[in-house]
C-alpha cells in the first residue's frame, strides 16, 4: 500500500539528509526501528547529528558500508546502480525518480543518466561477451 502523509520528525529528518528510508517498523513499546541508506558517510553524521540536536536518542544497531564486489562496473558506477536498486529507481512504479535520485547523489540528472547508460553497457558487453566477438 502506498499513501501519503505530512510524515513524521523521523523520517523527514531522515529524508532531508539525502538519505533513503528503506524500512521503518514497530519493534516495542512506542520504538520505532528505522533503516536507511546514504549516498554518503558525512550524510549518515549528518543525519545522526540532526536526529540528536532534535532530541532523539539515536542508538545505532548495525551500520554497513558499500564493498563494489563485480569488477565490470567502475566503483562509482556500482555505487549509483546499487543506491537506485536499493531506493527504488528500478521498481514499477518507481519509488524515487531521477532528479531526486540525482539530487540524492550530488550529481546532475544529466550525469545520473550518462552514468547509468555507461554501466548497463558494461554490463551488457560483458553479459554477451562471446556473443560480440
Amino acid at each position: 500500500m502506498w499513501f501519503e502523509s505530512e510524515g513524521c520528525e523521523v523520517c523527514n529528518t531522515i529524508l532531508a539528509n539525502d538519505a533513503f528510508l528503506v524500512t521503518g517498523k514497530s519493534v516495542e513499546q512506542g520504538k520505532i526501528l528505522y533503516s536507511f541508506m546514504v549516498p554518503t558517510f558525512e550524510a549518515y553524521t549528518s543525519t545522526i547529528r540532526t536526529l540528536e540536536n532534535a532530541g532523539h536518542k539515536v542508538n545505532v544497531l548495525k551500520l554497513g558500508e558499500f564493498k563494489p564486489k563485480t569488477g565490470i562496473l567502475t566503483e562509482n558506477q556500482e555505487r549509483v546502480f546499487w543506491l537506485a536498486l536499493k531506493g527504488g529507481y528500478f521498481d514499477f512504479p518507481r519509488k524515487i525518480g531521477a532528479r531526486e535520485l540525482s539530487n540524492k547523489l550530488g550529481i546532475k540528472p544529466s550525469t545520473l543518466s550518462e552514468t547509468l547508460r555507461r554501466g548497463t553497457r558494461r554490463m551488457l558487453e560483458n553479459y554477451f561477451k562471446e556473443e560480440i566477438q
